[in-house]
C-alpha cells in the first residue's frame, strides 16, 4: 500500500510546494478544514488518501486527526494495511527533531503610493491592514487571500499617527489638517474632525484596547477622549500644567496613564474622565518624555529628561527600581519581552562632530540590572525584536542583523546576517530575515538553520508574522507589500524498518548533504524516520 502511495506522489519529485497546486491548497487549510476533509476520506474508506493527508498536514493538526481516526469505525480490510494503519494511529510527536518548512507560497501583493508602510495584523490573524505615510490603506483577508478594501484619499496628506480599533472595524489617521476615521469593511470615510492645534503639528492618537474610544493629545495641556464614529469628545482630561507628551492605556482599557512637560504622571478613569492618581514629581521638575506599560501590565516605565528611567508598580504606584543609562544618554521606545521579565532599550548618545551613537541594552524590570549590552552602531536605527520565548533578541544595525541570547552577557552572538530586518514567528519556530542580497530567508530556531528562501525581490525593509505564524508580510523598497503563506510542519516519528526503507528510497543527496530529500514527500518521510543528530 505504501508503494501505491509513493507512486501517487511521483509527480512531486523535484517540485516545490508552490508548484504542487493541490498541496499548496492544503497548506492554507485550518484545523476545521482538515477535519472535514479527513472525515470524508474516512467515510469513503479511501485508505490511500487517508495516509496521504496524515503525511502532509501539520503536526499539531495531524496528532488531532490521528486521534479522530482512533475514534472512528474505519478499519482497513487488508491485514497488511491494518498493521501499517495501527502504526500510523500510534504516532507520537518528536519536538526535538528538525523543523520542516514546505516552500512558502506568495498569496498576496499590495501596493502603496507613500513611504513608511505599517503592517497591522488582527489578533486572530485573519486580516492584515497596511497603512502608508500618505494615507493609503489596504485591507487583506487571509482566508480568501484577496484585498477586501483599498482606500486611497483623493489628495494624500502626510499621516503622522495611525491606529486600528481592536475589532478591526475602523482605522484612524492623524494629519496636520484633520483626524480621519475610515470604515475598514466598506472603505468609507466615517468622520473627519479637528480642533485648533498649532500650525505645522498633528495630534498624537491612541486606540483603547477594549473600547472604541481614542485618546488624542497635541500642543496643549489636555487629553481628549473621542468617539471615533461621530468625532464627539466623550471627556476632556484636564490637570496637566504644561504640554502632554505621552500616553498609555492599560490592557483592559479602563485606565489611561499620561505624562507631561510639567514633570507629572497622572492616571485617569476612562469611563468617567476623572483623575484617580498623581505620581509625585521628581526634584528638579524634569519633563516626562515617555510612559508605557509592560505587556502584562505589571510594570510602568517613566522616562524624564536627563534622569534615570523609573520603573513603578502600577497598583501601588511605588517605584520598584531605576535604570541608570549614563550621562547624556537618551532612549527610544522600549521593547518589552513576551515573558514580561526584561526590557530592551535603544540608547542614543549625541557626540560632537559625529553621528549619534546607538546601542541596545537589556535590563531586568524587577531590579533595573543590566543583563546584556550590545555593541554600538553609528548608522541605521537599531530595531530590536524578541523571540516568542524571550530567550533571544534580534537587533538590526548599519548593514547587518545579529541574534543574541538575552541572558548571556559575554556570550557570543548566535547568528549574524547581512540583513536590514528580522522577525520572529510567534510560535517560536521561525526567524525571518530580509537580507542585503534582496532575498528573504527563513531560519529554524534555535539552531538558525536555513529552511526556506523566498526568492529575489526588492530590498526588504520590514517583516511581520501573523499571530498564528501562518502568514508572513514583507515591505519592500518599492513600497509594495508581499504576503506569503508559511506552512510549518514539525516532524513525527515513523519507527520501523519498512518506513525507513521507504524514506531512503524516496530521498536523495542534494548538494552533498546526506539524507536531504529532493521531493517534499521524501523530505517529510526522511525527517520522520531519522533520529536527530
Amino acid at each position: 500500500m505504501f508503494k501505491k502511495i509513493m507512486g501517487m506522489f511521483g509527480g512531486l519529485k523535484g517540485a516545490t510546494l508552490a508548484e504542487a497546486g493541490e498541496v499548496s491548497k492544503w497548506a492554507s487549510y485550518g484545523e476545521a478544514e482538515w477535519k472535514d476533509l479527513f472525515a470524508g476520506l474516512v467515510q469513503a474508506g479511501d485508505l490511500e488518501e487517508v495516509y496521504k493527508h496524515i503525511l502532509l498536514c501539520p503536526l499539531h493538526w495531524s496528532v488531532g486527526l490521528l486521534g479522530f481516526l482512533q475514534q472512528s469505525s474505519f478499519q482497513p480490510a487488508d491485514p497488511g494495511d491494518q498493521a501499517t494503519y495501527s502504526k500510523l494511529c500510534s504516532l507520537s510527536p518528536a519536538p526535538d527533531w528538525p523543523l520542516m518548512i514546505p516552500q512558502p507560497v506568495q498569496v498576496g501583493s499590495l501596493s502603496h503610493r507613500g513611504k513608511g508602510v505599517s503592517l497591522i495584523f488582527s489578533t486572530d490573524g485573519q486580516n492584515l491592514v497596511t497603512i502608508d505615510a500618505g494615507g493609503d490603506i489596504n485591507v487583506w483577508h487571509a482566508p480568501d487571500e484577496r484585498t477586501m478594501q483599498r482606500i486611497q484619499p483623493t489628495a494624500p496628506v502626510p499621516v503622522e499617527s495611525r491606529t486600528v480599533s481592536p475589532d478591526f472595524k475602523f482605522c484612524t489617521t492623524s494629519s496636520q489638517d484633520a483626524i480621519r476615521v475610515w470604515n475598514l469593511h466598506t472603505g468609507d470615510l466615517v468622520s473627519k474632525f479637528r480642533w485648533e492645534w498649532s500650525e505645522g503639528t498633528s495630534p498624537a492618537i491612541l486606540s483603547s484596547p477594549a473600547d472604541s474610544v481614542i485618546a488624542c493629545w497635541f500642543s496643549d495641556d489636555k487629553i481628549r477622549l473621542i468617539e471615533p464614529l461621530s468625532g464627539e469628545i466623550r471627556h476632556t482630561l484636564t490637570g496637566h500644567d504644561d504640554l502632554v507628551t505621552s500616553c498609555a492605556f492599560t490592557a483592559d482599557g479602563k485606565l489611561l496613564i499620561s505624562g507631561g512637560k510639567d514633570a507629572s504622571v497622572r492616571i485617569w478613569d476612562v469611563e468617567t474622565g476623572q483623575m484617580l492618581h498623581f505620581l509625585e514629581r521628581r526634584t528638579g521638575g524634569e519633563a516626562v518624555t515617555h510612559v508605557s506599560l509592560s505587556l502584562d501590565g505589571k510594570f510602568l516605565l517613566v522616562k524624564r529628561e536627563n534622569s534615570p528611567l523609573q520603573i513603578f508598580d502600577p497598583p501601588t504606584r511605588r517605584q520598584v527600581c531605576e535604570v541608570r543609562m549614563g550621562k547624556g544618554v537618551d532612549m527610544a521606545t522600549p521593547v518589552y519581552s513576551p515573558t514580561h521579565d526584561t526590557v530592551a532599550l535603544v540608547l542614543l548618545k549625541a557626540q560632537e562632530d559625529k553621528e549619534s551613537q546607538m546601542r541596545v541594552a537589556i535590563y531586568e524590570m524587577a531590579t533595573g540590572r543590566q543583563i546584556r549590552d550590545l555593541p554600538p552602531t553609528y548608522l541605521n536605527f537599531p530595531s530590536p525584536v524578541y523571540s516568542a520565548d524571550g530567550e533571544f533578541l534580534a537587533a538590526t544595525g548599519a548593514d547587518h542583523a545579529v541574534l543574541w541570547p538575552v541572558k548571556g552577557n559575554g556570550q557570543d552572538a548566535i547568528c549574524k546576517r547581512e540583513a536590514w530586518t528580522m522577525a520572529f514567528a510567534p510560535n517560536g519556530q521561525i526567524l525571518a530575515a530580509g537580507e542585503r542580497d534582496k532575498r528573504i530567508r527563513l531560519f529554524s530556531m534555535p539552531e538558525t538553520r536555513e529552511v526556506a528562501d523566498l526568492g529575489s525581490w526588492q530590498q526588504c525593509r520590514y517583516l511581520s508574522f501573523s499571530p498564528d505564524s501562518g502568514i508572513l508580510a514583507a515591505v519592500g523598497d518599492d513600497r509594495s507589500v508581499r504576503v506569503f503563506r508559511v506552512a510549518l510542519t514539525q516532524p513525527m516519528a515513523l519507527m520501523g524498518k519498512r518506513e525507513v526503507d521507504l524514506a531512503k528510497k524516496y530521498s536523495t543527496t542534494v548538494e552533498g548533504e546526506p539524507g536531504k530529500a529532493w521531493s517534499y514527500l521524501g523530505e517529510v518521510l526522511a525527517a520522520r524516520t531519522r533520529k536527530p543528530a
